[in-house]
């Protein structure tokens, strides 16, 4: 039988693996800095000027969309709904992959592959076109 301090104990430890993979995985940019960088269009794309994302895994999220956009290079960009393909969960950043907030699927922050059950399907890709500093997703 565990006792309720070892279960605690547990819980603690793994939010702590959590936060600190988040410290080497992706980089969110703040609120502020997002506010100023991304202008929702008429047709309900969504412009993100590229001098927010600063560095190679930095993440801007698109609440319009329901969707991230990810520099994975200097030059490319990828975009992923974050609605889970299991059963449609809210996927959050969590180090270098993407965790379903319900059932605790994972997924590569770069490519969208599952590398956690239950999902059997990779996230939706939406479509990321770059020009003159700006990606538009959708």
């Amino acid at each position: 039988m565990t006792s309720p301090d070892a279960s605690r104990r547990n819980v603690l430890l793994g939010m702590c693996a959590l936060a600190g993979a988040g410290l080497t995985g992706l980089f969110a940019i703040s609120p502020a800095e997002a506010a100023s960088a991304i202008k929702v269009r008429a047709d309900g794309k969504v412009d993100v000027k590229l001098s927010a994302l600063h560095k190679n895994g930095a993440v801007v999220r698109l609440p319009s969309l329901n969707a991230a956009l990810v520099r994975v290079t200097p030059s490319k960009f990828v975009a992923y709904s974050l609605v889970c393909t299991h059963q449609g969960g809210e996927v959050i950043p969590t180090g270098s992959t993407w965790t379903c907030s319900v059932h605790g699927a994972q997924f590569d922050a770069k490519t969208g592959k599952v590398v956690g059950p239950p999902a059997t399907r990779p996230l939706a890709k939406l479509k990321v076109s770059v020009a003159k500093g700006v990606a538009t997703v959708g």
